[in-house]
Formats: C-alpha cells, structure tokens, sequence
C-alpha cells in the first residue's frame, strides 16, 4: 500500500464511520425537535457521500499486513478528529476552529476536557455525540494496543505479542476473532453499567452516557460539576467499578471468556494497580478527615472515586479535588501520569512500562553489587528482551521529556506554573484532570489562550497514540517493503 492510498483509505473509511455515527445525534434531537439535528444530519451525509466516493475509486486489494492496519489506524483516527471538530463548529459559531478541534481531540483521545460550560443546558444529541466521541475513542485505544503495537514492537509492547503474530506480520483471521470478542466484551459490559445506574435513579440518558464515558474512561459527563451533580454513593460505586473495568487489559476479559482466569489474576500490572489504588486511598482519605475535617464516610468516599478516576484517567470528578491542599494535589498528578493497564482503555505512561523501569534499575543495583552475576529482567514469568526494555523505557522518557516541553511552551503562554503543569499531564496522559487557577474541577479549558489549546491538542494526541505510533511514520525504515 503507497503512503496516498493509506491517506485515501483512511480518510474514506473515517467520513463513513463518522458521519453514520452522527445520524444518532441527528436523530435524537429531531426526536427533540432540536434543530442542531441539522449540523449533524448535514455533516453526516456529506461525509458518508465522500467517503463512498473514496471508496469507490480506491478499491485496489491491499495486502493485509500490519504495517497497512498501523496506516489506516493513525490516519483514521487524524482524520477522524478533523471531520468529528465540525458539528462543534457549526452548532456552537462563538467557538474557534480551535476551539472545535480541541473538544473534538478530546473526545476521541478518551481525554474528557472540554471547552463547553453550561452543559445542562445542551441539546441531547450534543450532549449524546461527545460521549460517543470518548466510547469510539476508547474501544479504538484498546484495539491499537491489542492488536497492531504488540506486532510492530512499539514501546516495548513484543511481550504482548500472541498467537496470531507470525514473522511474516500477516494479519490472520485469529485477530478478528479476538476483535470481535473484544468489542462484544466491552458492549456488554456498558450494557450492564447503564442498567444498574438506571435502576439507582439516573433517567436512562444519563445512565446511558457516563455509563459509557466511565467504561471507555472518558470522562465526558452532562453536567458542569460531574458526577457531584448526582450526590449519590451507589451511582459512585458503579462508576467506580465500571473505571476498574476500563482500566484493565481488555485482552484478559478475552481469556476468562476462554476459560483462563489465571492470566487476568498473576498479571503484575493487576497486582500493582489494585496496591497502588489501595495506598493512595488509604492516605488521602487520612488526609481530608485530618486536614480538611471531612468525617470519615465522606473521606473514604471522596478519596476512592477521585483516585481512581484520576488514575484509570477517565477525569470525572467528586467534589473539588484542588481546595484539598497540596498533598492531594501531588498524588493526584502522580495517579494521572501513572494510567492504567495496557490493552485498556486508560491513558497513561502504563503500568507495565513503569514496572519495567523499576526492574532495570533494580537489574543495574544487582549487577554493581554482583559484577560476575549473570541476571535477567522478568515481567512476571517472562523474560524481557533488551528491544522491548529499551521501547518501554523510551516511551516513560519521552512522556516526561513531552511533559517538560508542553509545560514551558505553557507557561511561554503566560499561565502561570500549577496550571501549566497541571494541563499538560492532563493533556499527555489523557485524563481530564485539572487543578490551578483555571482548569480545576469548577473552572473550564475554554478561558486558556488559543496557542494553549493548540499545545494541549498535539500533547493529547501524541500520548494517546503513544508517541512512537507517530513518530514510526517518519522514521524511513518503516516504509521500506
């Protein structure tokens, strides 16, 4: 496949995804009898018209390698944020293209910061269509990570590599299998959230949307406060449960439906997530019972559902983290960076490369300590070799080396330093989270600079696609046959 073909292709095929998707706005508020039904009926048959047209006059078979799958992904998913910006842009005229942009790259990169205020008073297909963004956007993450970087060994992911990866790097029908499954998995899962959070006294809309921003931890909600719009303890829990869910390698979900729990139970990334999830619970509800005098029901509370939205990077909110103190503020970041599971539906560096990083310098200390010793780094059972130690290794540099440039272009900007770092592990980890003077859980990203948003904008992208999926395309070996 030739590099415009793949553009072609990919372009093609993200106007018809799109724009069929958008026919469910379209048609929610014309049952409404909203006329934003019409910015996305237009936009939607456009779309879907060009796109058959592509399709039409590309219909070369492609071989189905993985390189070609990798093509069409990250080109789609580009694609997909430019055309998806413009019901925003025609819904909303007072917004710059920016702006739209923004909101769109947010929704498909599971990230859940917005520009809109006064989301309550939205439209439902308005409301309905951004969550459609964060659970596409979601899914779509889970696939890349299962299926293509595993095969084309980026950020140290050859240890995911199963079965159906041959050294030819053919795509076999064993992927779609798994496809498959997968994305029934997740369906159902959605299904099964929505339905308790209806039956605990959410109207069906709004079960519907956070029950599947909060699987694909999105963390886009109807409300301008989030999930404290609710104020109730059992919807939290759900939410809590259906963020766990999301955050755990999808890959694993396959297996128990194949039989083999044991996999999901020894992963280490499991074991670490739920530790850290523990500590980091344990200690801030400490802190907001003896510093900020909460009882300790209402500690506990607050604690479990912000660390683990905050850490699963779905970016709901509980009340408002940043007048905790500076404690919280830290340990949330952290949380933020840190991310879920790879093969989920989390932003992050990931567990498994954090854990890496971990067993090298472990690895090193040994060695100093017993030169002639011959040692090997293990992730769990599985020795690593020194390809996929030094992808995950390049990839937590260059999150942090990502973060250190987002921030002083930030701060560049003006903002000022708690907020420039602050938006950009947002940003970068694709959480949504936010504290400083602007973007915390009562503000809004629609008072930053325009140049600000265009940086979050590249930052969200490249660290939802994990940096070497974008920056393999201008490598020049890749395009060799």
């Amino acid at each position: 496949m030739n590099f415009i073909r793949a553009i072609l292709k990919s372009f093609g095929f993200s106007l018809v995804l799109f724009g069929t998707i958008m026919l469910i706005p379209a048609i929610i508020d014309l049952a409404s009898l909203n006329r934003n039904y019409k910015a996305f009926l237009y936009t939607s048959l456009i779309g879907v018209t060009i796109g058959t047209f592509i399709k039409i006059f590309n219909t070369e078979e492609d071989s189905k390698t993985v390189k070609s799958a990798f093509l069409i992904t990250v080109f789609a998913w580009l694609s997909g944020i430019l055309y998806c910006a413009i019901p925003f842009i025609i819904i909303e005229p007072e917004i710059s293209v920016t702006d739209a942009l923004f909101e769109s790259t947010s929704g498909l990169t599971s990230c859940g910061a917005t520009i809109f205020t006064n989301l309550q008073e939205k439209s439902k297909g308005f409301l309905f269509y951004r969550i459609l963004l964060n659970y596409i956007g979601g899914v779509g993450i889970v696939m890349i990570g299962i299926a293509i970087l595993p095969s084309l060994q980026i950020g140290g992911m050859q240890l995911f590599k199963m079965e159906y990866s041959d050294q030819s790097k053919k795509i076999l029908p064993k992927v779609g299998h798994i496809a498959v499954n997968v994305l029934i998995i997740y369906f159902s899962i959605t299904l099964l959230g929505v339905l308790f959070l209806y039956s605990l006294g959410m109207n069906f809309f709004d079960a519907l949307c956070h029950g599947m921003s909060a699987i694909s931890t999105g963390g886009f909600t109807n409300y301008d406060n989030s999930i404290t719009h609710f104020n109730n303890i059992k919807v939290d829990l759900i939410l809590i449960l259906l963020m766990i869910l999301g955050s755990q390698s999808f890959i694993h979900y396959y297996n128990i439906t194949q039989g083999n729990f044991k996999e999901f139970i020894n992963d280490p990334q499991t074991k670490t997530f739920f530790t850290i999830i523990i500590l980091a619970v344990t200690s801030l509800t400490f802190w907001l019972h003896y510093h900020q005098h909460f009882d300790y029901k209402t500690s506990l509370r607050l604690a479990s559902f912000n660390a683990v939205s905050i850490m699963t990077t779905t970016g709901f909110s509980q009340g408002n983290y940043d007048a905790w103190g500076d404690f919280p503020r830290v340990l949330l970041s952290v949380l933020s960076l840190i991310g879920g599971c790879t093969g989920s539906t989390s932003g992050g560096i990931k567990l498994f490369r954090l854990e890496v990083t971990y067993k090298v310098i472990k690895y090193n200390i040994r060695t100093l300590l017993h030169p002639h010793g011959v040692f090997k780094v293990y992730f769990g059972d599985k020795p690593l070799t020194n390809n996929a130690i030094s992808g995950a290794i390049s990839i937590v540099i260059l999150y942090f080396f990502g973060l250190i440039i987002g921030s002083l272009l930030l701060t560049l900007n003006g903002l000022d330093f708690m907020t420039a770092i602050s938006a950009s592990i947002s940003a970068i980890s694709n959480s949504g989270f936010g504290i400083g003077e602007i973007i915390n859980p009562d503000g809004s990203y629609a008072l930053l600079p325009s140049f600000t948003k265009i940086v979050l904008t590249v930052l969200m992208i490249f660290g939802r696609l994990e940096f070497f999926t974008l920056l393999v395309l201008i490598n020049p070996l890749f395009w060799r046959k």
